[in-house]
């Protein structure tokens, strides 16, 4: 999968289907807004590669309805509401809006307000940190950094 551009949603089932079922290939990012959440899968190559920067979360859990968050101190980056409940699974953020020497975080929560967004995502709006769960930091700049645990589609590149 190429991606150089537009806003690029995979919303995927649970275990062994993630947001981009990639079994033998690769996913090449150079542009655009993607976002990619569902189960894990057992192979390596979803990771994306390319030139823009992303976050991988493995072991990434979130419930039907729920919204997720990278904000930086600058503010929100990004806020999706997730479509399914997903369990021990895979969530992928990539965008020009990481920045390299910006430490960011994703969270998980209930609490956000915005105006409409594009099949769940929200490039602007308030999420409220306060009682939001921290997945994980992150600093931005990088091709694909990792974050979560090392569960069996954590590895790669």
């Amino acid at each position: 999968i190429k991606i150089t551009g537009g806003i690029v949603i995979g919303d995927g089932s649970t275990s062994p289907e993630e947001g981009f079922d990639v079994d033998s290939g690769a996913i090449t990012i150079s542009g655009g807004i993607v976002i990619g959440i569902g189960g894990e899968m057992n192979s390596s190559t979803a990771l994306p590669g390319g030139t823009q920067a992303s976050v991988c979360c493995s072991g990434f859990s979130v419930t039907s309805g729920q919204y997720v968050n990278i904000s930086s101190s600058s503010g929100t980056i990004m806020t999706y509401k997730a479509k399914r409940t997903v369990s021990s699974g895979r969530f992928m953020f990539s965008s020009s809006a990481l920045l390299s020497g910006t430490s960011y975080t994703l969270y998980k929560g209930s609490s956000f307000s915005g105006s409409s967004g594009f099949y769940g995502y929200y490039s602007d709006g308030t999420f409220n940190t306060s009682g939001a769960t921290t997945v994980g930091t992150f600093s931005g700049g990088t091709v694909c950094v990792k974050i979560g645990s090392s569960s069996p589609g954590g590895g790669g590149r």
